[in-house]
């Protein structure tokens, strides 16, 4: 099995955490996240928008208004104009 190994600031976890305590209405004594938590969710989300993409899907972002609306790439899945089916 792959092993990855990234060096992650610690402020960048605790961000994440706290954004996610907001989100979820948590309080700071529930249990963070650690770097391999948030690595794995991470795995997760790109995999799903892989799959998404390979699918003929656009993957966005956007408010309960829909405007804007971000396209989600990287340099190795670009944007890409959705499929009709």
């Amino acid at each position: 099995m792959p092993e990855i190994r990234l060096e992650v600031p610690q402020s960048i976890i605790d961000s994440i955490n706290e954004k996610l305590r907001q989100i979820n209405g948590r309080s700071p004594s529930d249990k963070a996240l650690s770097a391999n938590d948030v690595a794995r969710e991470a795995l997760a989300v790109y995999k799903w928008a892989v799959e998404q993409t390979n699918q003929g899907y656009a993957v966005v972002s956007a408010n309960a208004d829909r405007d804007p609306v971000v396209q989600i790439a990287t340099p190795h899945l670009p944007a890409k104009v959705p499929t009709s089916r």
